[in-house]
């Protein structure tokens, strides 16, 4: 049983390679880093699945949907499906990122509602940075983050108050 899981990373890796020879053959695809890398990671947040699957561990399924969502990203703006070229066009994305792999966890247990703190805040300044990327000004929102910035530390601390209120989960 051992020795089967000890074949399972270079029978990958294997696999990977070879397919990756094998596209180079084609004219059509030519698997330089830039467009490859997205691929990996996409590759890694399926593992990771897997990983989440089999063992239930939240920390797999954290990182796999980051590295999901982040792989996934550059894979349509390698291949010019979304239009971000430079870091400080497309840096939002990590902190959209990171916001729903907190969803997920939050989705894998829901009775953890101390995970919807994080999970907002990474999407908010993510949706809000996204906006002001595409130069949205409409609603305001920099005067407002300005202004009362000190409320999502409010937040955070009712959060972890209200938390060491709730009685303890049993496993």
């Amino acid at each position: 049983m051992v020795e089967n899981k000890r074949s399972l990373i270079p029978g990958i890796l294997f696999i990977v390679i070879g397919l990756w020879l094998f596209a180079r053959r084609f004219f059509f695809f030519t698997p330089y880093w830039i467009c490859i890398y997205p691929i990996i990671l996409i590759f890694f947040a399926i593992l990771l699945f897997i990983e989440t699957s089999r063992r239930h561990h939240s920390g797999s399924l954290f990182w796999g949907v980051v590295l999901l969502s982040v792989g996934g990203f550059f894979f349509l703006r390698n291949f010019g499906i979304i239009p971000y070229f430079y870091a400080d066009e497309y840096w939002p994305i990590f902190l959209l990122s990171l916001g729903m792999g907190f969803i997920a966890l939050y989705i894998l247990n829901p009775r953890d509602w101390g995970i919807i703190i994080p999970a907002g805040l990474f999407l908010f300044f993510g949706i809000g940075f996204s906006l002001h990327t595409f130069h949205a000004y409409f609603w305001g929102w920099e005067r407002f983050i300005e202004n009362y910035w000190p409320m999502i530390l409010i937040v955070i601390g009712l959060g972890v108050l209200i938390r060491g209120f709730l009685p303890p989960q049993k496993n």
